[in-house]
């Protein structure tokens, strides 16, 4: 287990990922679906050092849209 970790969330998220998230009681930030920029400004609000988790879905069911997952492991 991670301790003192933050979980960055796509705001577009399956409800069964944010319960998991929620119920972790680790802090959560969310950040507008497919934005990178915004997962970008996100990552850089959190100290340095912190623990970090990015969640998101590869293909998002509900939209059909789908995740730079390039973008995201560059950022990570």
């Amino acid at each position: 287990m991670l301790e003192d970790v933050v979980y960055i969330s796509d705001e577009k998220n399956h409800a069964s990922l944010i319960e998991g998230m929620k119920n972790s009681r680790a802090d959560k930030m969310i950040f507008r679906h497919n934005d990178m920029e915004d997962l970008e400004n996100k990552l850089k609000s959190i100290q340095y050092g912190r623990n970090k988790v990015i969640v998101f879905e590869s293909v998002y069911s509900m939209s059909g849209t789908i995740a730079d997952i390039n973008r995201i492991c560059e950022l990570a």
